[in-house]
Order: C-alpha cells, then structure tokens, then sequence
C-alpha cells in the first residue's frame, strides 16, 4: 500500500509539473505542446538529480510509453544507466524503443563506463532476438573485467540466441559459483539444465553446489538434484 501511494503522488507531481510546462507552452506558441515537446519535458525530469527519486521514474514510465517517438532522447536513457534507482526503468524504456535502439546499444558496450556497458547488456537482452546483429559485440564482454558487466553480457546472448547455450557453460558455471543475488543462480543452473552433453563440463561444480545445500531442503535443492539426474554416469 504505501508503494502504491509513493506512486500515486509520484504521477500527480509529475502530472502538476506537466501541466505548468503545457500552459506555458501554449501561452508562447498558441496551441499544446507536441509530443516530443512531453517527451524533451520528461527527459528533463528524468536528468535532474534535484528531483524525487519516485517522480524521475514516473518520467521514466512515461517516455517508455511512447515507444520509438522517444528515441530522440536515447542518449539521456543511456546516461540513466549510472543511476541505480533509474537503471532499471531506462533499460526498459530503451527496450520499448526495439529494433532502432540495437546500432546505439553496440556502440554503448564499448563504453569506458562499466555501468553503461552493463545496462546496455541488459537492454540488449530485453530486445531479444531481433538485437542478433549485437552478439559479437555481447561476446567481447564476456571477457570484461568487471563480472556484473560479463553475467549480464551471458544474460543478454541466452536471450537473444537461446539456441547458442551449450557453447557457455563456462560462463553459467562462473555465474552458479559467483552469483550473489540468489534468483539469478538459480537462473545459472535452470539453464545448465538445458545445455544438453556440454553440461557435464559443469557436473563438479554442480555437485559441490548440491553438497552445500544437501541440509537445506528447499526448492533450489531440488532444482539442482532434477539436474543432476539429467547426466548419469556414461558407460
């Protein structure tokens, strides 16, 4: 409830704020403000680090909604990555953008930025298929000296290319030993599961894994254990 209520305040603010902007606006040019004047206000918002948190991703949601129209200020979405309670938010606006979003996206994974090679990863992932064009440019990552920035390039590739799976069990094996936050482990060894005979290259480490929580019966136990029964013993 009270998120709820942060939100709904959010909204209003930013619809007050929206409304003073479009009556200024059309007091100077004599009619309402275009959608790219909306979405160059929102842009503002979402830039000005003076504002609440709540009411930049309420200008955030609202520059998703328009899709591509809002691929003029791209490159404001993109320097949101640096901010952490906006990540998320601009990586799905980005997303909304689609197909026109890739080209810039490539070009953002060679940022000297690690939070900006790491949301363009993650944007790239939500794309999804139609982003194959970035799969080399994802690859390189994978080799990038920050983990979060390699974990979200392997995250993006599965997405767009889930067919490519066995050939980065490597790199799920990386994420099952390293990964903090639990749910994307969790992730690591669903996908291991599905890597066909190039999992077994993972099958230590899986049994280490499933050594560790052998007294924690849960769900995640049991997810290892389905896995493990995938690679019996050969011969």
């Amino acid at each position: 409830m009270i998120r709820i209520g942060i939100a709904l305040l959010a909204s209003a603010a930013l619809l007050a704020a929206a409304g003073v902007m479009m009556d200024r606006l059309t007091r100077a040019n004599g009619s309402e403000p275009s959608r790219s004047q909306l979405i160059q206000h929102w842009s503002a918002i979402v830039e000005d680090p003076l504002q609440e948190s709540s009411i930049r991703q309420e200008a955030m949601l609202r520059i998703r909604n328009q899709g591509i129209a809002a691929a003029e200020v791209l490159p404001v979405l993109i320097r949101s990555f640096r901010v952490t309670e906006l990540r998320d938010d601009a990586v799905l606006a980005i997303a909304a953008q689609g197909e026109q979003a890739v080209d810039t996206l490539r070009q953002t994974l060679y940022s000297s930025d690690y939070d900006i090679r790491m949301g363009a990863a993650r944007s790239l992932g939500k794309i999804g298929p139609i982003a194959k064009d970035a799969i080399d440019d994802l690859e390189i990552l994978l080799a990038d000296p920050k983990y979060v920035v390699r974990r979200d390039a392997l995250r993006a590739i599965l997405a767009i290319a889930p067919e490519r799976m066995p050939g980065y069990v490597p790199h799920l094996v990386e994420l099952m030993q390293h990964e903090t936050i639990f749910y994307r482990r969790w992730e690591a060894v669903m996908l291991l599961g599905e890597t066909g005979e190039a999992g077994r290259k993972a099958l230590p480490v899986l049994r280490e894994l499933a050594h560790r929580w052998a007294d924690h019966p849960s769900g995640f136990d049991r997810l290892i254990q389905s896995v493990l029964k995938k690679y019996p013993p050969l011969g």
